[in-house]
Order: structure tokens, then sequence, then C-alpha cells
């Protein structure tokens, strides 16, 4: 017997799925025998539900076995249920999750998309292509949920720009690009593949846009450098209406310190204070990092004492500020008190 043949017996064998409810917690002993002692299928709604109980990749096998025998795996909500859990939970195994997408007789496009979800998110994301690839050989058709993921894996492999230009062409030649969630996935894509300057074309033939669109753009131009181009397209962006949000004011801040930029830095400082914007994590180191590298250290050491929540990153910041103007003993007190302090002595070791 193969060693996969052999792990499906087990998983299928009365003993594994008499015990695949009787291990989990709360389980009603009822559903597991009669008087008789003889196996009962559980309804399908409980066996789903126990899915959102499932602690480790045992019960889950488990709780797969019962499926496999009650014959739930057959249903496409019930199997997709399970690919889910296996690729996107908190403690995904996605091996496992494509194993069982790869057995299922005609999975629906909802199992494909989750799979290739959990692979955008991975290390692996070229492997969120190659289920694309399986899925466009199969029954089901990519829907707008599929894409996003696709763009994203593209995104984040250098050489991969070939496979993101492909899937752009489906996405046009399925009429997808008028959904907002599709088109800005896709802008993110080309500025990362092909520049601001091929996104921008992308963007300017779209008549679906909102706040989203305008940041991904914006914070393309900051990565590249180009700050004048993010502050003119924000310019355009106003006339527009469209309401800035935090993720915003983090481009327009950025291109105030790639220009050193105080005064416009402070602007828009005051703009996210009258507007009641919150002053997320990301958006006060942001604003700190703008301070301390336009020479003003006391808005940034104001920031710095209001966080409730401090990164790496915060901390960095105002460690460099203080050396910057000579406050050696405040810096060292900063850097004392990172509880992250051995990870940045590592990463400079």
């Amino acid at each position: 017997m193969t060693r996969s043949s052999n792990s499906l017996h087990v998983l299928t064998s009365p003993s594994t799925t008499y015990r695949a409810l009787e291990i989990l917690p709360n389980s009603p002993k009822s559903l597991l025998h009669n008087q008789n002692h003889s196996f009962h299928p559980p309804h399908s709604s409980f066996l789903v539900s126990l899915l959102h109980r499932c602690g480790t990749l045992r019960h889950l096998k488990q709780i797969h076995a019962q499926m496999i025998l009650s014959d739930l795996i057959s249903f496409p909500f019930a199997a997709g249920r399970l690919v889910s859990f296996c690729a996107i939970s908190d403690t995904p195994d996605l091996p496992y999750s494509v194993a069982i997408l790869r057995s299922l007789f005609n999975p629906n496009a909802f199992a494909w998309n989750v799979a290739i979800r959990g692979y955008s998110d991975s290390d692996d994301p070229k492997k969120s292509i190659f289920l694309y690839r399986d899925m466009l050989r199969g029954s089901a058709r990519p829907n707008n949920r599929t894409f996003p993921f696709l763009f994203k894996a593209c995104a984040k492999m250098s050489g991969w720009c070939r496979s993101g230009y492909a899937v752009f062409g489906h996405v046009m030649q399925l009429g997808l690009l008028t959904d907002v969630f599709v088109f800005n996935a896709g802008i993110h894509m080309f500025a990362v593949c092909g520049g601001p300057e091929d996104a921008r074309k992308l963007f300017d033939e779209s008549c679906v846009k909102d706040v989203v669109s305008w940041n991904s753009l914006i914070n393309a131009y900051v990565q590249c450098g180009k700050p004048q181009e993010g502050l003119r397209l924000f310019r355009e962006m106003e006339v527009t209406g469209i309401r800035p949000d935090e993720v915003t004011m983090i481009g327009l801040v950025s291109c105030c310190t790639q220009l050193q930029d105080l005064d416009l830095g402070r602007k828009f400082h005051r703009y996210a204070e009258e507007n009641g914007l919150e002053f997320t994590v990301p958006l006060t180191n942001a604003l700190m990092d703008m301070y301390v590298k336009s020479g003003s250290l006391e808005p940034a050491q104001f920031l710095f004492d209001g966080m409730k929540k401090r990164t790496v990153i915060s901390c960095t910041t105002m460690i460099v500020g203080y050396a910057k103007f000579g406050l050696l003993d405040a810096a060292r007190s900063v850097f004392d008190k990172m509880p992250e302090k051995d990870v940045v002595l590592g990463m400079h070791c």
C-alpha cells in the first residue's frame, strides 16, 4: 500500500472516525453512538461548526474523515469551508488545504479562491499562480474574488510580472476591471511591476476609483522617490471631492519627508487632527519620521510620548532623532525600554 493510500485508510478507518468527535470538547455523545454503538454521521451544520472550534491539525483531519464517511465532502459549501479553514485560519496548513482541494470531485470557485488567497499571503506566493492555472483547467470559473489575490502574489515576487500581466489580460476578457477591488489590486501590481507611470495609465483610463485607488498610486510615487508627483495627484484627488483617510496621510507625510518640507508636513498633521482621522501606529510613525528628518524633534517626541502602542519603528525613529540632536542619554533610555531590542541588535549584527 502506498503512503497516500495508507493515509486515506487511516483517515477513514472506523476507529479514527469514531474518535473524530469524541476527542473534541463539548461534543454530544449522542452523535457518536446509540445504544447499539453504531455510528451516525452528525448533521452537516454541526460538523461545519466544529471547524471553528478546531484547535489542532489532528482534530481537523478527524473532522475531514467524518465528512468523507458522511458524504458531506461532496457538498460544495461544506468542502469549501474545510479548505478555507486549512488555508486562511490563524494556524493554516496550506499543503493540506491543497490536498483536500485536489481530492474534491468538482471544487467550486470559493474553494479555489481561499487556497489561492492562502498562498498569496504566504512566503511562497508563486503557488497561487500554479493553483490558478489548475483552476482554469477545471469547471470552476474565476471571479472578482480570485484576481485581487493573484495580483497580490505577482506583486510580491520579482520576476513574475509577466504572469501578472497575463492575469490582467484574463481580467479584461472577463470584464471584471469595473470591480473596484480588482481594479485597486491591479493598480498596485502595475505600480510594483511597471512603475507608477504604468499604474497611472490604468488609473486614468478607469472610471472606477475610490480612496484606495488614489492611495495606491500616491504611495507608488512615494516608493519610487517621486514626491512631487504624489502631491500633485493628491491635489487632483481633492478636486474630485474624495476625502483622504489615514493611509492617504501616510503617503502625503512621506512625500514631505522626502522633500524635507516641514511646513507642508505640519499642514497635513493639522489636517489629520482637525478632520478626526485616527492616528494609527503607521501614521504616527510617519509623522515622527518626517519631523525628525526635517530637524524638528519636539513634535516627534510629543507624538512618541502619546503612543499607547509602540513598534520597533517607533522606537528606532526616536533613537535616531535623539542621537541626531546629541541627546544620547535619551536615546539610550528609549533603547533600554524596547522589548524588541534583541531583534534590532540581531538585525545590525
